[in-house]
């Protein structure tokens, strides 16, 4: 599955006609949607696939750097056989976006996560999640018209528990309309 939208994702990046890299000095909105697949490090678990939706606000400084920040509501987690652990985060990402080639772009920069569901089933963990946690998101994407496609890597920088030295960790892969 994983495969079969990585080669989707490279056919539309390589050859579609068209991109729609922003105007300097713009302000654009776009709305996404996707899935991440993530783990806890130091835990020895499986990875977990959740949900992510949220609103970006970008900003082109140049014609290939800008900022983008906004909200997002992500699902982290992790799991070992029948027992799942379900972390539901508000991320605020700060972002630095470089245009390479035409619609092509790479970000990195830090987010912020607020804590808002630590859930498990039949998964034993002494400890409440902590409300803050920070993680350094690295990126590429393409942007083609309206839509843009993205994916991410992302890796904690603060422990999720305060008594186990568990970050978070893993990918994200979106795809959003831009607002103009």
């Amino acid at each position: 599955m994983f495969k079969k939208i990585a080669f989707i994702t490279l056919f539309i990046c390589f050859y579609c006609n068209s991109y729609a890299q922003q105007e300097t000095k713009t302000l654009s909105f776009e709305p996404h949607i996707g899935i991440s697949i993530s783990n806890l490090t130091n835990a020895n678990l499986d990875a977990k696939t959740g949900f992510v939706a949220g609103m970006n606000l970008q900003y082109q400084l140049t014609k290939n750097f800008g900022f983008v920040s906004g909200l997002e509501y992500s699902n982290y987690g992790a799991k070992d056989g029948d027992a799942n652990l379900t972390l539901g985060y508000i991320d605020l990402p700060i972002l630095g976006k470089y245009y390479i080639y035409k619609g092509l772009s790479t970000y990195a920069g830090l987010q912020f996560g607020y804590n808002i569901y630590d859930g498990r089933t039949d998964f034993i963990l002494p400890a409440d999640a902590k409300k803050i946690t920070f993680s350094i998101p690295i990126g590429i994407s393409y942007d083609f018209k309206h839509f843009s496609i993205n994916g991410q890597y992302f890796f904690g920088l603060s422990n999720v528990y305060n008594d186990f030295k568990y970050k978070n960790r893993g990918i994200k892969l979106t795809i959003g309309y831009k607002i103009k």
